[in-house]
């Protein structure tokens, strides 16, 4: 005979499995929130750096103004880098956006330092990567490590002129997985 508040072993094994898919429920629930607001921080910060590079590369000229009359060596004898160069610029004077030649090319051969150069532009972060393309008039200048396996891509793209033609300028930050 059953009498009252008397306890069955079926309500505490059904109590439990409903307190365990409650309790799952919500782990699952705030995982998957915490991936998306990480996901979405990163993103945000790849475009805050990838645009403050298009920035710095199309409307500066550098400093110094004359970087690009630099012998940069990586470190064998000539200038270095991250100690002679404070921001770096592609444009030919200090307004902006009309492009030096010149400065476009010596950015292209500081591919051997690219790490330095990295760094001067402020791409710093857990496997942060860069890669530059100016085109203009079917002339492309690369800059950088083009991504692959990449998890985060972030492109800006930004318009200028050289030799009096439209350039196009994409940078491209990534982090490699």
């Amino acid at each position: 005979m059953l009498r009252k508040g008397q306890f069955f072993s079926v309500d505490l094994v059904i109590g439990g499995a409903l307190f365990l898919f409650i309790l799952l429920s919500v782990y699952t629930a705030y995982n998957g929130f915490s991936l998306h607001v990480r996901n979405q921080e990163l993103n945000n910060d790849l475009f805050a750096i990838g645009y403050y590079v298009s920035s710095s590369l199309i409307e500066t000229s550098g400093e110094p103004y004359d970087w690009e009359t630099k012998n940069y060596d990586g470190g064998q004898g000539g200038e270095k880098v991250k100690e002679d160069i404070f921001s770096l610029g592609l444009s030919q004077n200090r307004d902006g956006w009309v492009l030096d030649q010149y400065k476009i090319n010596k950015f292209v051969e500081l591919n051997q330092s690219y790490n330095d150069v990295k760094d001067v532009l402020g791409v710093r972060g857990p496997g942060y990567e860069l890669f530059v393309n100016v085109s203009s008039s079917g002339n492309q200048y690369v800059f950088g490590i083009a991504p692959k396996n990449a998890e985060n891509i972030v492109n800006v793209d930004r318009f200028g002129l050289l030799n009096g033609a439209e350039a196009k300028i994409n940078v491209k930050v990534w982090q490699h997985g």
